[in-house]
């Protein structure tokens, strides 16, 4: 689990009817681990230009999310890798059930780059995650 932390502005009202912007930290809670996923828990949203990914990854990685970012774009979602109840084996993987047409990066925990995949609509991209 991680906590993510920044500052940002807030205004709030001093009881003289005027609004005035004060920083504050803002502190994101741990998110919670969850255990196993079983066999279709997950509902992928597929279309003519959305698509879905899955990024495979080792067990270690249970419980850290995987940030992903639009080619060119600065803003990145995430998914927790989780682990996934399958026949035969179990496996470990980060869904994200509905992302539209595109290149993506893949994010190591540390910021750098752990690769690129191409997300088609109406198909399922999965991206095998190393290191």
């Amino acid at each position: 689990m991680s906590e993510h932390s920044h500052d940002h502005e807030h205004e709030h009202e001093h009881g003289d009817g005027h609004v005035h912007p004060h920083p504050h930290p803002h502190v994101r809670a741990p998110e919670a681990v969850h255990g196993p996923s079983p066999a279709a828990s997950v509902i992928l949203e597929l279309s003519e230009h959305v698509g879905a990914l899955i990024i495979d990854a080792k067990a270690e990685l249970t419980g850290v999310e995987i940030e992903i970012s639009r080619a060119g774009a600065e803003i990145r979602t995430h998914s927790m890798v989780r682990e996934r109840i399958t026949v035969p084996t179990r496996q470990y993987s980060a869904v994200y059930p509905s992302l539209e047409e595109g290149e993506y990066t893949i994010w190591h925990e540390s910021g750098d780059p752990a690769g690129k995949v191409t997300v088609q609509g109406g198909q399922v991209a999965r991206f095998a995650l190393t290191g």
